[in-house]
């Protein structure tokens, strides 16, 4: 009798799903009718998933979704703002874009040490974990990693239109999900390498200096600043590697990171803003004034283009706004010497 049900509710949910896109598709173009039948539809569909969620636990002893196994990381939030799970939108929204571009950033380290160009996949990176769940704890947001998903109705993948063996779509996807997944790692052990030295040496190992000081520049971006309202973040779950198994960031994290970064070189990789006030035709450099990043002022620098291959005129940046992305290197006394920029771009 419950297998009949359990059928019976499996039908009509597929049958209220395929109602509700069919209303979806008849009147996509005429707003005021979609508004006026979706409600009705959509109700019908999530009562139905309730209702199967609800015969699935109760009389099978399962449930359609279970958090904890759905999700890849926990990140705790916590300060004087953040109870009950509850949280101040902006903040835990700013907190997730800037994690989601360290993500970015840390891809693309892990494509250049597996020597992957991204551009070669079809699918287009940057592939990022989604925001699965939240839950009571202060704040505590649940991210799972990205699905791969067989198909045919599926436009992210929808391999039986693609023009190449599906398999190699399939491994495609594959790796992607898999690099992902490392990129997640490789912010992890930066964050973990603040505070252990072992990590910190398995990095240097790894990656070439640059590429250390990059991804600790982004990685301090996720730990609370000086001034922010959050005090605590902490990241725990499947995608920690090392031998804890949770990292907890604090105000004083950055300044730690910041620590292991000049024991490399006395560098470090900086996003700033500045106006460019001169130009050196003969050692091809910039005269920036003033250069700020992240609440840093400097009265003067001079800047070098790391990637200056002759056909980008200097003139053109001269007495314009610009953003630089690249290392200030400072002197043993501390003293900075020069920017070495990656990229600069002037400001609109």
């Amino acid at each position: 009798m419950v297998i009949d049900t359990l059928s019976e509710t499996i039908e009509k949910l597929k049958e209220a799903q395929r109602h509700l896109e069919r209303i979806r598709s008849t009147y996509k173009d005429n707003s005021e009718l979609l508004n006026f039948y979706e409600p009705s539809a959509k109700y019908l569909v999530d009562s139905l998933k309730e209702r199967l969620n609800e015969l699935l636990a109760e009389e099978v002893d399962l449930k359609l979704s279970q958090p904890d196994k759905d999700v890849d990381l926990w990140i705790r939030i916590n300060g004087e703002d953040f109870k009950s799970g509850k949280g101040p939108i902006g903040l835990v929204g700013n907190f997730l874009s800037k994690l989601s571009n360290a993500s970015r950033q840390s891809l693309t380290l892990i494509a250049k040490a597996r020597n992957i160009d991204l551009k070669s996949f079809t699918n287009e990176f940057p592939l990022s974990f989604d925001l699965a769940t939240t839950a009571t704890g202060s704040l505590k947001l649940g991210l799972k990693s990205p699905d791969i998903k067989v198909d045919s109705d599926d436009e992210q993948l929808d391999i039986f239109s693609y023009n190449k063996d599906p398999w190699e779509k399939l491994r495609e996807l594959a790796i992607q999900n898999e690099m992902a997944v490392e990129s997640m790692q490789l912010i992890l052990s930066a964050l973990a390498s603040a505070e252990d030295e072992e990590i910190f040496n398995e990095l240097v190992k790894k990656y070439d200096e640059r590429d250390i000081l990059k991804i600790i520049h982004y990685a301090m971006q996720v730990t609370p600043s000086s001034h922010s309202n959050i005090e605590q973040i902490s990241f725990e779950g499947n995608n920690i590697i090392f031998q804890q198994r949770t990292v907890t960031t604090t105000k004083h994290t950055r300044k730690q990171l910041s620590k292991q970064a000049k024991k490399l070189v006395n560098k470090e990789f900086v996003r700033g803003k500045g106006k460019v006030r001169g130009i050196d035709l003969d050692d091809k450099s910039l005269i920036i004034r003033p250069f700020v990043y992240e609440g840093v002022k400097h009265d003067e620098v001079r800047c070098y283009l790391l990637n200056n291959d002759g056909e980008q005129s200097l003139e053109r940046f001269l007495k314009k706004r610009v953003k630089v992305s690249g290392y200030v290197v400072y002197s043993s006394n501390n003293k900075l010497l020069r920017l070495e920029a990656e990229e600069i771009t002037v400001e609109k």
